[in-house]
């Protein structure tokens, strides 16, 4: 698969890898600073030793993912982990060998992960996130909704006696979420190379400080994000990609 054909995932992640493993080779080198020494195509080639092996800390979904860039970019690497098994927060708990009778622990956001899978050809299965026997609660009102179309069922919004602004409940998290990435996805759609410079100028952010300071979001309608967000954040994700 050719860079122009990967992810923006994939490629953030090995510009990240690119630019921090050559800035901490170039602090080794040269410690007199590395603001001074921009990094240039072929810099990572030309100072990384041949006899450097990179350690990751951690043999889940990340721990796993790093290692693949990692193996693609020709770099060796060792993992170490603590437990007697892979996958971190990635978990299913099997109650018995019935069919069905299991239950997924973790973790919740790894879409990215998905090429990991393929790559080590790990057998999945179906996992259903929405639906009349995925029941879920909020504000001690269990659902799914009998209608989904419904504004607000689990009681929210200022209209229905709750805090979060109804207007922000009527958009809901999806569109929210959409609106908040929409520029930076677009700029790295048309340039990606001016795109990730974009996205490092909010780096330090946190997605909560984000859309706090950014989106100029109050605190109710961050904290109902956050509890809706698995849905939401799923949703957008699978649209996106």
């Amino acid at each position: 698969m050719g860079v122009d054909e990967c992810s923006f995932t994939a490629r953030y992640a090995r510009q990240l890898v690119r630019e921090n493993i050559a800035r901490e080779l170039d602090a080794f080198n040269d410690p007199v600073g590395t603001d001074e020494h921009p990094l240039e195509e072929g810099t990572l080639d030309k100072c990384l030793p041949l006899d450097v092996t990179f350690c990751i800390i951690g043999a889940g979904a990340a721990g796993l993912y790093t290692a693949m860039i990692l193996k693609e970019l020709g770099i060796p690497f060792d993992i170490l982990e603590a437990s007697d098994r892979v996958g971190g927060r990635m978990y299913t708990h099997r109650f018995s060998e019935a069919p069905n009778d299991y239950y997924d622990v973790g973790a919740m956001r790894s879409n990215r992960a998905f090429s990991l899978f393929e790559e080590l050809h790990i057998p999945l299965i179906p996992y259903y996130i929405n639906g009349k026997n995925t029941p879920m609660m909020f504000n001690n009102i269990l659902g799914p909704p009998v209608d989904p179309l419904e504004f607000d069922p689990y009681k929210f919004s200022a209209k229905n006696g709750s805090m979060v602004p109804d207007e922000h409940v009527a958009m809901g998290v999806q569109k929210i979420l959409q609106q908040a990435c929409a520029p930076y996805f677009q700029l790295l759609k048309e340039n990606f190379e001016e795109g990730f410079k974009k996205l490092m100028e909010v780096d330090d952010c946190s997605i909560r400080e984000y859309m706090r300071t950014h989106m100029q979001l109050d605190y109710y309608t961050i904290q109902w994000m956050e509890t809706s967000t698995a849905y939401g954040v799923l949703q957008f994700l699978g649209d996106l990609y």
